[in-house]
């Protein structure tokens, strides 16, 4: 019987987790944006927004996308 310490899951990484999991829940959650409402193109836009700092973040943390 061999034992073998199980590997240490660090901040990072479970951090670096949670980012990626947010970021795959809310790109399914994508809203559709029509051209000719305003407030539908300023929602898009906040997705956008939300979406790019979530890449930067997991960028960052050394995550490829």
């Amino acid at each position: 019987m061999s034992i073998e310490p199980k590997p240490k899951i660090t901040f990072a990484q479970t951090e670096r987790e949670k980012i990626r999991e947010h970021f795959a829940r809310r790109a399914g959650e994508a809203p559709v944006p029509d051209p000719f409402d305003a407030t539908s193109l300023k929602v898009w836009d906040e997705y956008v927004q939300e979406m790019h700092e979530l890449e930067r973040q997991l960028t960052e943390a050394g995550d490829q996308l």
